[in-house]
């Protein structure tokens, strides 16, 4: 009962007063929403209490919702985790997920379909088993229309269902086992097995026949993990995992809103934070709550794998004034605000990654040119030197030509 009913049960009833015909006062209840009782109160001139209409909190974003969960691969929850964060400022709602997903059904804002598909669930131990995979080709866009083209490695333990996820441009076994140290390093621990499908990275497929690669073989050797591979077409093997995977569609919600690509490494961080804390469906807590438990029984991780790696691939450095970092004989230029911050420099490949508190902040192509730097960390850098908007433009002009020479 708002005020709307109420002044509309008002109109009819001063209608049937001035036709001196006494009212059905429960016809009038149904029609206007109200008890019947109030419309025997207004006939006979009391007053009555009104329930002060309060904007639901997310009204203001309904169309914009509408939109969102309009794109099958968004779920509520999704749109939910999108339209929450506080870089929103004003534009964040501030309601909790249970009214948000009453206030989609209420206004109907999500039409599609969902498919369900039941599969049987093997628990395990705490502290036994990983469950790992990588949700493959992901695209993203952002403002200025640039595609992102990545893979997300997915790890989930399988007694608290505590998940990780890391970005990867490559699916290849040295970025398979790049996210697998940095999962176990995540988690604080090594599981004594890990589940896998037949994945290219780690093992060569000749029609029935499945052979792990050698380097893979003594990569778990020295973690002290057993590796265990599933049956081919079996995905319900290693449920946890694919379960875990479905919270990738959340990143769906940014498509065409990324700034850049650091802003898409922020994203996934927040979404391994965000997953952690709600509760399962099956276990019906949050992996953290199981997790406290599952911890105490990971093996240490052996320390001399992380130095091999850290060696051979990752160099850790301070930014100095120049912006430029140094990896392997070249240099590689980053954003001049990271002056003075600790960065961490990773060659894959053909490709130089460069990391501040794990978030991507430049990537370069590797070449065999002493400078490497990108036009606007110049522009930058000569900006914030305090020269007139004029002269940046010439001298960044002038100057990069040389440097490419």
């Amino acid at each position: 009962m708002n005020s709307y009913s109420i002044q509309k049960t008002k109109e009819k009833l001063t209608f049937f007063k001035m036709i001196k015909v006494k009212p059905n006062f429960s016809q009038i209840a149904r029609d206007h929403n109200v008890d019947r009782h109030t419309v025997s109160k207004l006939y006979k001139g009391k007053e009555v209490k009104v329930k002060r209409d309060k904007p639901s909190t997310p009204d203001y974003l309904r169309d914009e919702i509408r939109d969102l969960l309009k794109d099958p691969a968004i779920s509520i929850t999704a749109a939910y985790f999108y339209f929450k964060v506080e870089e929103r400022g004003e534009n964040a709602i501030k309601c909790t997920l249970s009214n948000f997903l009453k206030y989609v059904k209420k206004y109907n804002l999500n039409e599609k379909e969902k498919d369900y598909i039941a599969h049987v669930r093997y628990e395990t131990d705490p502290g036994v088993q990983l469950q790992f995979d990588w949700v493959e080709d992901l695209k993203l866009k952002t403002i200025d229309g640039e595609t992102i083209e990545f893979n997300l490695f997915s790890a989930t333990l399988g007694y608290s269902r505590m998940h990780y996820f890391e970005f990867s441009y490559g699916k290849t076994e040295s970025d398979a086992k790049r996210c697998l140290l940095h999962s176990f390093e995540y988690f604080g621990g090594v599981t004594q097995k890990a589940l896998t499908d037949n994945m290219s990275a780690i093992v060569s497929v000749r029609g029935t026949e499945k052979q792990i690669h050698k380097s893979v073989i003594q990569f778990f050797k020295d973690l002290d993990c057993k590796l265990i591979l599933c049956k081919p077409k079996t995905p319900e093997t290693k449920g946890k995992c694919e379960s875990s995977n479905k919270f990738a569609q959340w990143l769906y919600a940014y498509d065409g809103k990324l700034k850049d690509r650091s802003d898409l490494h922020r994203v996934i961080k927040r979404l391994n934070i965000e997953i952690n804390k709600r509760p399962n469906e099956t276990t019906g807590v949050p992996p953290l709550q199981l997790f406290e438990k599952e911890k105490g029984t990971l093996k240490l991780i052996n320390k001399r794998i992380f130095e091999d790696w850290n060696q051979q691939n990752i160099s850790t450095q301070r930014v100095p004034a120049t912006c430029l970092i140094y990896y392997k004989k070249n240099y590689y230029s980053v954003h001049p605000k990271y002056i003075g911050k600790r960065v961490s420099v990773e060659g894959i490949e053909d490709n130089i990654y460069v990391y501040y508190n794990k978030v991507l902040i430049a990537s370069h192509k590797r070449t065999e040119n002493k400078l490497n730097c990108k036009d606007n960390d110049y522009y930058q850098g000569l900006a914030s030197t305090g020269l007139s908007e004029d002269l940046v433009e010439q001298y960044s002009s002038e100057n990069l030509k040389r440097l490419k020479k």
